[in-house]
This record gives C-alpha cells, structure tokens and sequence, in this order.
C-alpha cells in the first residue's frame, strides 16, 4: 500500500466499522441489532477488506473555494 493512502484507507475502515457499532449497539437497527456476530462479519468483511487493499477510486482534487 503506497503510504500516502495509509490515512485515507484507516478512516475509511474506522467510518465503516463506527457505522456498524453506532448502528448494532446504539441505535440498535434490526436486522444488524439481533444479527448473528459471524453474519455481521460475513456481510462487512468483504467492505472493510476492500478498503484495506482494494484500488481507492479517482478523485479529483479538492480546492478550496474563493475567499477561504
């Protein structure tokens, strides 16, 4: 993994894996609430997997607007 992708790549998992805590723990959304730990693992692997050593996609690159 080229370096300069480590930080983009960590909060992409760290959004990822947030979003399924807020939502099994805290919000406690079905059908993620009452999912088997193994079928949550199943079904986000894959994601978290892709985001860790997947091709990032092109963006284009940001500037910022006028006057800021």
């Amino acid at each position: 993994m080229p370096a300069e992708e480590a930080g983009i790549r960590n909060s992409l998992v760290g959004a990822a894996l947030g979003g399924i805590a807020i939502t099994r723990y805290i919000w406690r959304m079905e059908p993620i609430a009452s999912m088997p730990r193994e079928t949550v693992v199943a079904l986000h692997g894959p994601v978290v997997q892709g985001f860790l050593t997947g091709p990032l996609p092109e963006v284009p690159a940001v500037t910022p607007p006028p006057g800021a």
